[in-house]
């Protein structure tokens, strides 16, 4: 598929960082292990099943470019054979990240070296009605995971509930590499999280996960969605609004907006003033002229 193995980027990586001497480093490695064809190396490839067969790679991507139709016809054991491909994928990016922190941590570059572990998007498996990514703002597509690892600075095992967007990560990178005394990025460090409380910063329960995407063949139509606490709202194309309650509700299968008109006309009017702020760091805020329902009380995390 043209693709690098996880074990290719990490030996390209570990050998650059062999030769840059002691200079301070950046790295961004990009692994495409757990993306579609979903093809890991044995033995991880039969982890959670039996290997799919081998044409249905090329007949796979043949159909998803005439219109994801395989997805659409694809019988309950197909589907399950596909995410058991998806759990292998991940399963050996997991094996290749403890390889590669043992690696780190015989060079004794862990204690002085900012780990963050994400994705870009995340992975459906027909929960709406599609796969793979980019054609709905669910959150089987936005979700993804985000890992911060820094003895030191970032207390260790603590969780945090709260959904967070990933436009923070150059503000987080820029105050614990101690590059400036003030943050120059739109957002906020994701510090103001594990060292605060949600449940007593109104600020922080405020916070907007804002998401778009431009949808169809000609990419003229777009979604848009925002995150709030515990609130999802999501507005398509055809301006149609859906409200979900994402703790209750992780799978998103009971629309608010059927029974709430009142609080959609409310949310949508909150992405409205998001939309249309000037700002470019308001997106990481619904601004305060908007009133949202109440920040949900659930426990905290144990530290």
């Amino acid at each position: 598929m043209g693709r690098r193995l996880g074990q290719s980027v990490d030996e390209e990586f570990l050998e650059w960082i062999d030769e840059r001497g002691d200079r301070p480093f950046f790295a961004f490695l990009n692994y495409f292990d757990a993306h579609l064809p979903y093809e890991p190396p044995p033995p991880f490839d039969t982890l959670f099943g039996p290997p799919r067969p081998e044409s249905s790679v090329l007949e796979r991507l043949e159909e998803v470019a005439r219109g994801r139709t395989f997805w659409s016809d694809i019988t309950k054991e197909e589907l399950a054979a596909e995410l058991a491909a998806y759990e292998n994928s991940i399963a050996y990016l997991d094996h290749r990240l403890g390889i590669l922190y043992d690696e780190l941590a015989r060079r004794d570059l862990i204690d002085n070296t900012i780990i963050v572990l994400t994705s870009d998007h995340g992975e459906e498996f027909l929960e709406h009605g599609d796969h793979e990514h980019g054609s709905n703002l669910y959150l089987p597509q936005l979700h993804v995971p985000l890992v911060v690892l820094y003895p030191g600075h970032v207390p260790a095992g603590v969780r945090i509930q709260e959904p967070v967007s990933l436009q923070h990560l150059p503000s987080t990178l820029e105050e614990l590499s101690g590059l400036s005394d003030s943050i120059r990025f739109p957002g906020r460090s994701l510090s103001d999280w594990w060292a605060n409380s949600p449940q007593e910063d109104g600020d922080l329960a405020r916070e907007t996960a804002y998401s778009e995407l431009k949808v169809g063949t000609g990419r003229s139509a777009k979604m848009y969605s925002i995150i709030v606490d515990r609130h999802h709202y999501i507005r398509n194309p055809d301006g149609r609004g859906e409200l979900y309650e994402i703790f209750a509700d992780p799978a998103e299968r009971s629309d608010l907006a059927t029974a709430a008109a009142d609080a959609v006309e409310v949310w949508s009017g909150a992405l409205d003033n998001v939309l249309n702020c000037a700002d470019p760091a308001c997106c990481c805020q619904v601004p305060e002229s908007v009133r949202l329902p109440s920040p949900s009380r659930r426990p905290q995390p144990e530290q």
